[in-house]
């Protein structure tokens, strides 16, 4: 500081680098301030952004709004930087502009770290964890940071914080592109007392293989909400609820970006629920670039709509845990909502009893009387088809 107020550069650092070393290169005077320059550089993009600010100009808004966080980086402001990283972050998902987005979450991870903000440090982290935006290396980094701290591996050397001390919620957005959950129903409409399966396909882009501590399945339905994972951690269903069953998939890495990726029928199924994490080898795996799929038996005991609200990807034993929330959404490309699987009551028991004359002519026109009884105590508007044949003494008829 006393370097930039007596004018010139001294000891002050750029990216790691001398600032007069940089000056020198440039050709510059050794009585360039940085930080006034910095200043400079703000007024001018903020007179820009200001011009450019209106609605056909968004990009060139979040471009210049780039720019100047870029700035305020390097000036060590690192809140005002936060401030714009974050802003333009959603919109660069929004696009698709993966590069773009990878450097925004590697700065906001950097202004996480200075300015001691652990839950902004998760986020960005789990973030990285996606190939669009990290090489198998750095996601591998990542994910040892976030595994140090919630106690599943040792803490890096240069780790800036302590494990959690309560558990951490992350939530994960469909344009982010880290994960998909799918879920599919065989049917639309199921009745009371029967059965029917959930089919669930978590669909990843990560760099690198995960192994959570538990997934969970939170559900309109307690009868349908579970947890899958090591033993000590399984909820016991409902008496009238199947034990839910893991599929553990073997399904490589996603090919080419227009090709589906598929599950052969039947690969790796094991049933059992939790008991299927460790016939696996002791924990679920969500395959870097590829998909986990889950069957969910499910028996309602209830009339309504039942839907699956999000599936939970739990790393670490509460308190000390870090969870993943991400929506369940309708199986296809299509998919924005989860799929709803309406319940409804049970077919009644008819009881039909027939009435007829015992002794009728050929062709004459005998009344018949059928006696249907619903063994409900409501009236229920309803259609019935039905045959009937007479045979005997040679003459047949139908009606």
């Amino acid at each position: 500081a006393d370097a930039s107020a007596a004018g010139n550069v001294g000891d002050l650092f750029l990216e790691g680098r001398l600032c007069s070393a940089i000056s020198l290169e440039l050709g510059l005077p050794p009585g360039v301030n940085p930080d006034l320059d910095s200043r400079a550089v703000i007024e001018l993009l903020t007179r820009a952004y200001e011009r450019f600010k209106t609605p056909k100009a968004s990009r060139m808004i979040y471009f210049l709004a780039a720019q100047m966080a870029d700035e305020y980086l390097h000036s060590r402001h690192f809140d005002m930087a936060r401030r714009f990283f974050a802003k333009i972050a959603r919109a660069y998902q929004r696009e698709g502009w993966w590069t773009a987005v990878a450097h925004v979450q590697r700065s906001l991870r950097t202004c996480a770290l200075e300015l001691r903000m652990p839950a902004d440090f998760l986020s960005t982290s789990v973030a990285l964890l996606s190939s669009r935006l990290s090489d198998p290396h750095a996601a591998a980094s990542a994910l040892q940071d976030l595994l140090g701290m919630v106690r599943l591996a040792a803490l890096p050397t240069h780790a800036s914080f302590l494990p959690l001390s309560s558990p951490a919620v992350v939530e994960v957005q469909p344009n982010q592109a880290l994960f998909r959950c799918e879920a599919e129903w065989p049917v639309p409409t199921l009745a009371v007392g029967s059965a029917t399966t959930l089919s669930l396909r978590l669909h990843s882009t990560l760099a690198v293989d995960l192994t959570p501590s538990a997934l969970r399945l939170v559900a309109s339905d307690p009868a349908l909400s579970r947890t899958i994972g090591r033993a000590s951690e399984a909820i016991a269903p409902p008496a009238r609820n199947p034990a839910p069953t893991g599929i553990v998939t073997a399904a490589p890495p996603a090919a080419p970006p227009a090709m589906a990726q598929t599950i052969p029928m039947g690969a790796g199924i094991l049933a059992g629920g939790a008991t299927a994490a460790a016939q696996a080898g002791g924990g679920l795996t969500i395959p870097a670039g590829g998909t986990l799929a889950l069957e969910m038996p499910y028996a309602p005991v209830a009339c309504g709509v039942t839907v699956s609200r999000q599936l939970e990807i739990v790393l670490g034993e509460p308190p000390c845990a870090l969870v993943l929330t991400l929506p369940v959404l309708a199986a296809g490309p299509g998919g924005t909502g989860p799929p709803a699987l309406r319940v409804t009551p049970p077919p009644p028991a008819l009881t039909v009893r027939i009435e007829c004359p015992t002794l009728a002519l050929q062709h004459e026109i005998a009344p018949v009387r059928i006696w249907i009884d619903p063994g409900l105590d409501t009236v229920a508007a309803a259609s019935l088809s039905f045959s009937a044949a007479y045979t005997g003494g040679g003459v047949t008829g139908g009606g």
